[in-house]
């Protein structure tokens, strides 16, 4: 699977790079055949060149050595490099032989059962047999790329070719490439570019200068390999491919944009939900603190004794037993009529202390008495025993005045009367103050503490609330910070990894692309051509089956098989 992968890999890629030519003059076609040896290197190399010709007298640049017209009896006249052929229109086929060095080189190595041995030491031999070999790219370039100058190197491919018998071999497996069988044989195909992997520095293409072929045989013996080699493999017209580049690098970046807003987001999603769980945290402790208290201040409210008379100090002591004692022995009921007695007996006091003395009206109306500091000429005055009972008269009419429609005071109508009759008017006063204070006090609390119950049932109820809002905020927070740790590694690992792979790599990949495209179109000759003249070069090596020697008494025959391209290829050499 893998090797599919790579394969597709290298293929889309030498589409890429692959263009289509312009019209010339004079097309020449180039096939350069070079035979190998085992190891890989060079025995000799001939350049087969097809021109492509309309007209009688065909110019042509060559460095070719031992020239020979092989389709034909047209001359030709070499003079230096330039070459002349007197075509009469028709097409010239000719072969040459040349010393230079490819452009691409072969090294082959051995292995039985995992260790490296000679082919002549294989020969013959059983178990696990790896042959790997390795394409060298020697045509380098430095190429102005994003502003600064690269290494890139013209961009070949190569396409390897074997035959395998499976009568003496198994389990053929190759890399780069794939193993068919028709039973009898096993074709292997595979595809190596060298130099690819460091013209575009992609991981995946790192191993794509090496093809390794691997089987099982009882007995070992070297198939014919042949490796096509050629910078333009396949010709494509739609190089439109690149035009799309721009509305991809937008639209990625737009997804870069948009997926740093909602990571932004969901950020500040997140500190609000933090925020607001922080807060309905504390309402709900607050709520519960302040429901615990106040229950068991209820109860302590609820189980205390009578109201703190110290919160009554201004009540005469005596005045109150007086006004207790009365009402314990009094049973008979008590009428609102006596309470008016004694608010008429009150005002008549009252009336009769401002007829005798009319500086009491204003001691009263300005407070003087009450000062903190009472003047000089008013202490002695203040201080007679009239004075205070006609003070203390007013203040209890003024008190009466203010709550002469309370039932509770009215309840105390005896005690009134007995308070006029026995005491003065200023313990009347105080003592009616307290009882009516006591029982105001008394229904005071109840209604309080009934009021405080259903204060508390409501905090509770609120308290209850606010639990379930913490529980449900809590785990609205938990599932906004999974959200935002989801968001945040899909923008890092996903989003901006696409971004950075696209606006970068991409981006710089596309430039290479680009360069390489140009190099693989510029590689049109091996040998010299002529500047109006079109055409391209393809590369055949060839290494030749190798089989253990084997002594017969009997004398060859002669095939008698038609003759196939290869072997013509063969009687070249």
């Amino acid at each position: 699977m893998k090797n599919v992968k790579k394969i597709g890999t290298v293929l889309l890629t030498t589409v890429i790079l692959t263009t289509s030519c312009p019209v010339f003059a004079l097309t020449k076609d180039e096939t350069v055949y070079s035979k190998l040896n085992s190891d890989g290197s060079v025995k000799k190399t001939v350049v087969s060149e097809y021109l492509k010709n309309t007209d009688k007298v065909i110019n042509d640049q060559t460095n070719l050595k031992n020239i020979l017209n092989l389709n034909g009896t047209e001359k030709y006249k070499l003079e230096g490099t330039n070459l002349v052929w007197d075509a009469k229109g028709k097409d010239i086929y000719y072969q040459g032989e040349t010393d230079k060095e490819l452009p691409v080189s072969l090294d082959i190595k051995y292995s039985l059962n995992g260790k490296d041995i000679a082919l002549k030491d294989l020969l013959g031999k059983k178990g696990n047999v790896k042959i790997t070999l390795k394409y060298t790219n020697h045509d380098s370039h430095k190429v102005l790329v994003n502003g600064k100058y690269e290494t890139l190197y013209t961009p070949f491919v190569v396409t390897l070719g074997t035959i395998i018998s499976n009568e003496l071999n198994s389990n053929i497996e190759v890399s780069n490439g794939r193993v068919v069988s028709n039973g009898k044989n096993s074709f292997v195909v595979a595809i190596a570019s060298p130099g690819l992997y460091e013209s575009l520095d992609i991981d995946k293409l790192k191993n794509f200068d090496t093809i390794t072929i691997s089987f099982d045989t009882k007995s070992f013996e070297l198939s014919s390999i042949y490796s096509v080699v050629s910078s333009k493999l396949i010709d494509n017209d739609d190089l439109n491919v690149f035009n799309k580049f721009d509305s991809i690098y937008s639209k990625v970046n737009t997804l870069s944009n948009s997926s740093k807003q909602l990571v932004e987001g969901s950020n500040k999603l997140l500190n609000g939900s933090k925020e607001l769980n922080k807060g309905i945290n504390q309402a709900y402790n607050g709520s519960k603190l302040l429901n615990d208290t106040l229950a068991k201040k209820i109860d302590d409210f609820e189980n205390s004794a009578a109201i703190d008379s110290d919160k009554l100090n201004y009540i005469s002591t005596s005045a109150v037993n007086g006004a207790v004692k009365t009402v314990e022995a009094k049973e008979q009921a008590i009428k609102s009529s006596a309470y008016d007695s004694f608010v008429n007996t009150l005002n008549a006091e009252i009336n009769d202390a401002e007829t005798n003395n009319k500086k009491l009206q204003a001691l009263y109306d300005n407070n003087i008495c009450e000062l903190s500091s009472i003047p000089a000429e008013y202490q002695p005055y203040c201080a007679s025993a009239d004075v205070q009972k006609y003070l203390y008269s007013k203040k209890l009419q003024a008190w009466l005045a203010s709550n002469e429609n309370n039932d509770i005071l009215k309840a105390f109508a005896g005690e009134l009367a007995y308070g006029t009759s026995k005491q003065t008017a200023s313990e009347t006063a105080q003592g009616v103050s307290t009882l009516v204070a006591t029982e105001v006090a008394k229904q005071a609390k109840e209604t309080t503490i009934e009021s405080l119950k259903v204060l508390n049932e409501n905090i509770s109820t609120l308290t209850n609330g606010l639990y379930k809002i913490n529980v449900g905020s809590t785990t609205l927070t938990d599932g906004v910070s999974t959200l935002t740790d989801g968001i945040t590694k899909f923008d890092n690992e996903g989003i901006s990894a696409i971004a950075n792979l696209v606006n970068g790599d991409v981006k710089s990949t596309e430039a290479r692309i680009e360069s390489l495209i140009k190099l693989g179109k510029a590689y049109d000759s091996f040998d010299l051509k002529d500047q109006n003249t079109d055409g391209e070069t393809k590369f055949v090596l060839m290494v030749d089956a190798v089989k253990k020697t084997v002594k017969v008494d009997h004398v060859k025959e002669i095939s008698k098989k038609k003759e196939t391209i290869i072997d013509k290829i063969k009687k070249i050499f």
